[in-house]
């Protein structure tokens, strides 16, 4: 009674270390901002909720509908079920599991109804209490294999993960978190199946495994990733026993078939359970997968531009970094040099003293929590995201080699020595991970402002209820949530195809081009595009066949594709029903300030030349847009050569100019004045260089540095003229309708409060 007790005053302290470090100090609103006045200018309104990433307002409006109702939930749905979350009509567009917001949602009714609470407290908070919910399993499964002190070990690196520490800071509601929970309930629990000798425990961990089991698969669709990990665990455990069986004679045969039995009936429970929850959708969703990883796309990738799936380095921010993990490599994501280390020299203990403990601790520690680090090793290498898989068996296996550790001091030794020498390893391996959070975990991240919460706003009391709006892929979760509308492209959009014309919409220079895009993607996605291809008989012949023939008349265009592209009259009207189709409802765009810093990506995908996939287009703004009165003073861009902007005036002699690091002149080709709204001068001064838009609106001044093949597409023309022939500009939520540019390259959405009036979002309709 006495151990229980000590083990359940620790859990309660190692998660309550793990709240207390990732709650905002210091917050203002619902952001830890207040060393940041421009952050406290955009972040202090109390109507918005401002989450830490994009894709959490997803799980958000979930939480927030099933508070209200519950009689529309369902564990897994399609994207096809949520008009919202539907930008391809006609695609598959993969899974959508609620077991997140209907958490929240139940949390929700039970605290109501013993204090005035809202679902958006809910959705900012619960999250910091799912993610440190990991260290109870982590000690307790250490703790039962080795001591206490392994126990703590195991349970705090457990909390401080990196990868999920910063996933899981207030205000980050997204599967992520439940992703460091849920996986090491179900693989300690199953591996405690194995371990137990007794029948009635075997069962009831049996029991334990498939009701997370069932919880992961409602968290996140790729759940099936851990359920393969787990049979692979499995038949590594089971060859161990069966070597240990036939070399020593240290597992009876029975109990080898019972750990047998047991592990396919629970295996083959988990599989019934994945086809009760999913039905056939859970074949689909595993052969997309595979035909993802597998078949080449003649469409630009779309993993390009996604951070989580991006290269990473080894190490960053030096040997500072690699003790106290405050970088973004792969050593400072696993928690540090020492952790590194530890882990090897647990390996060795865990393999070196297993057999001596038990042979079940040997087969179960090395199979399962061995093997877990083996298998997911590899995915270092891949991409940010998949780092999470590693840290899991990481703060299992260096607790178990702490464990085995302490044990061999104290009893090879004085007992209380032992016990301090013990103490002060375990500090060390905490140490690093520990400070590496605490610094990291106390800066904001927002991406949603209330400038843009009052657009959404507006489109949500005025606009119709069918309506559609266009803007890059990274805002449609929160557009989505706040204005309550459908979104072209959204978190879970994930096509080449889609992304290239989403892409070509807003870079294009053709107005009418742009709005026929609009109302494909519309109405049936890139259907078009494949059904050309079939015609045609190449993806990029077919893609250069609908850009020339959007804009046309219908009559105009099927006569242009049978001319040219050798269309019989009858495939020809199919594929002009398809890509042009008659729609009434209205349509939105949204262009805001820190689109800009998505030029790379929109130039990759909308300007994508089929025969070399390696162009980029660079596109800076100034740092420090605003110059009072009727003068330009220098003006500094970072990222791009570090150019600067230089205006010299002497007499009536007027010179602009870009300077770059070395000082040097760099090539202005273009100068376009242009003074509320209106195009005042246009200078062209030679074929080389950047177009700079220098913009005047009531006597103030701001500055858009770009290249010259995208100084006249959509997103620029219509930042510096807030008008166009196919589009209206019906709402901006701040005085100055300007957008104001930012820098672009590290994407800084927020200024200089002083120097800087709020982040601009304009709205526009098509005519």
């Amino acid at each position: 009674m006495k151990r229980r007790v000590v083990d359940i005053l620790i859990i309660i302290l190692i998660v309550t270390l793990g709240i207390v470090i990732r709650f905002p100090f210091g917050a203002v609103g619902n952001n830890s901002i207040s060393n940041n006045p421009a952050l406290i200018n955009e972040l202090t309104d109390e109507d918005c909720l401002y989450l830490s990433d994009p894709d959490s307002y997803l799980y958000a409006r979930k939480a927030r509908e099933y508070s209200v109702d519950f009689s529309n939930f369902s564990f897994v749905n399609t994207r096809e079920d949520d008009y919202m979350m539907n930008p391809v009509s006609t695609k598959e567009n993969g899974l959508v599991t609620n077991g997140l917001p209907l958490v929240a949602a139940l949390v929700y009714r039970f605290l109501s109804l013993f204090s005035h609470i809202s679902i958006e407290q809910i959705v900012y908070y619960i999250n910091i209490i799912i993610a440190v919910l990991a260290a109870v399993p982590a000690y307790l499964y250490v703790r039962k294999h080795t001591n206490i002190i392994g126990g703590i070990v195991s349970g705090v690196l457990a909390v401080c993960a990196i990868p999920f520490f910063v996933h899981s800071v207030a205000g980050y509601f997204d599967t992520d978190a439940m992703l460091c929970t849920l996986p090491i309930c179900l693989i300690t629990s199953y591996a405690m199946m194995i371990y137990s000798d007794k029948r009635s425990s075997k069962i009831i961990y049996a029991v334990i495994s498939l009701i997370v089991f069932a919880a992961l698969a409602a968290t996140w669709e790729t759940f099936y990733v851990y359920f393969g990990i787990l049979v692979g665990l499995s038949i590594i455990t089971i060859i161990i026993m069966l070597i240990l069986n036939k070399g020593e004679k240290v597992i009876t045969g029975s109990t080898l078939k019972e750990e047998v039995i047991f592990s396919l009936v629970t295996i083959v429970m988990m599989a019934v359970v994945s086809f009760m929850m999913y039905g056939m959708t859970i074949v689909d969703s595993i052969r997309r997968l595979i035909t993802n990883m597998l078949v080449t796309n003649d469409y630009p990738d779309p993993t390009v531009f996604i951070v989580e799936l991006s290269d990473i380095p080894v190490l960053e921010n030096g040997i500072e970094g690699a003790f106290l993990t405050t970088g973004s490599g792969i050593i400072n994501h696993l928690g540090g040099v020492v952790i590194l280390a530890a882990s090897f020299f647990s390996i060795i203990l865990v393999m070196a003293k297993g057999k001596s403990i038990s042979p079940k601790f040997f087969s179960c520690n090395v199979g399962f929590i061995v093997g877990w680090l083996l298998v997911t090793f590899p995915l270092l290498f891949v991409g940010v995201r998949f780092i999470q898989l590693v840290c899991l068996p990481l703060a299992l296996l260096i607790g178990l080699g702490c464990g085995i550790f302490s044990d061999m001091i104290i009893k090879s030794s004085n007992r209380m020595l032992g016990y301090v020498i013990s103490l002060i390893v375990a500090a060390l391996l905490m140490t690093g991970p520990l400070v590496g959070v605490i610094l990291r975990g106390n800066t904001p991240s927002p991406f949603y402002t209330k400038t843009f919460d009052k657009a959404c706003t507006w489109v949500n009391d005025y606009a119709a209820e069918d309506a559609s709006i266009m803007t890059w892929w990274d805002y449609g979760y929160f557009i989505q949530f706040a204005s309550a509308r459908h979104v072209l492209a959204d978190g879970g959009t994930f096509d080449g195809g889609y992304f290239y014309f989403l892409g070509h919409a807003l870079i294009t220079s053709d107005a009418k081009l742009s709005s026929a895009i609009f109302t494909m993607l519309d109405e049936s996605g890139i259907d078009a595009a494949n059904l050309a291809a079939e015609y045609i008989g190449d993806t990029s012949s077919a893609c250069e066949a609908l850009l020339r023939v959007l804009p046309m008349e219908r009559n105009q265009a099927i006569a242009y594709l049978t001319d040219n592209y050798k269309l019989s009259r009858d495939e020809a009207t199919n594929l002009i029903n398809v890509a042009k189709p008659v729609t009434y409802n209205e349509k939105y765009m949204f262009i805001s300030r820190d689109l800009i810093s998505k030029i790379k990506a929109l130039c990759y995908y909308g300007l994508y030349d089929f025969t070399d996939s390696e162009y980029e287009c660079a596109l800076g703004t100034s740092q420090n847009p605003i110059v009072p009165k009727e003068y330009f003073q220098s003006t500094y861009f970072n990222g791009i050569n570090d150019l600067s902007l230089e205006y010299r005036e002497t007499g009536e002699s007027k010179e602009l100019n870009l300077v770059g690091e070395d000082g040097k002149p760099v090539g202005i080709s273009r100068i376009i004045f242009v003074e509320n709204g209106v195009n005042v001068q246009d200078i062209k001064k030679n074929t080389a260089g950047y177009t700079v838009y220098v913009i005047k609106d009531n006597g103030e001044c701001s500055f858009i540095v770009c290249s010259d093949e995208i100084a006249d597409s959509m997103l620029v023309s219509l930042m510096a003229y807030n008008s166009n022939e196919c589009y209206e500009r019906i709402y901006s939520s701040v005085e100055d309708s300007r957008l104001l540019p930012c820098n672009s390259v590290t994407a800084k959405f927020f200024g200089d409060a002083s120097t800087e009036s709020s982040a601009g979002v304009l709205v526009y309709r098509m005519k």
